[in-house]
């Protein structure tokens, strides 16, 4: 439909009964670092900073943490630009998902696939992590459930 807009995802391990969480916006540094916002605050706050928004998200720096947003700074920083949509589905090490579930990123080309999955030996038909892993022990490990 016109005017429909994809939906992509990130895994909360935090959020028990909502474990995959929209993305709203993600932002991006020039020296690499992501925030994948999923909650932003409609209410201004006043902080040492001034008065904005707070938001809550991924942060996928140094290390990768969730937690409060300070927007401003994201705004107003000319290191730091808004992410397309339209880019989404690449942006680096952070897994994305689809609507369905589904994780949704990087393809190698079939010359480059590592062969077999490290956990459970199968065949790799692709590897959208890089972390030579199937689909089926990716979701499992992401969900806390591998049993292999």
């Amino acid at each position: 439909m016109i005017g429909d807009k994809k939906k992509y995802f990130i895994k909360n391990e935090y959020n028990k009964k909502y474990p995959l969480q929209e993305i709203l916006e993600i932002w991006e540094s020039s020296n690499g670092w992501r925030w994948f916002i999923i909650k932003k605050n409609k209410r201004r706050v006043k902080t040492v900073e001034g008065f904005g928004h707070i938001a809550y998200g991924l942060v996928d720096g140094e290390f990768t943490e969730w937690g409060e947003i300070w927007m401003p700074w994201l705004e107003k920083n000319s290191k730091v630009r808004k992410v397309p949509p339209s880019n989404w589905p690449s942006i680096g090490r952070v897994i994305i998902f689809n609507d369905e579930g589904v994780p949704i990123g990087i393809k190698q080309p079939r010359e480059e696939l590592p062969g077999n999955c490290k956990r459970c030996g199968k065949l790799l038909t692709h590897d959208i992590t890089g972390m030579n892993i199937c689909y089926v022990c990716l979701k499992q490990k992401l969900d806390g459930l591998h049993l292999h």
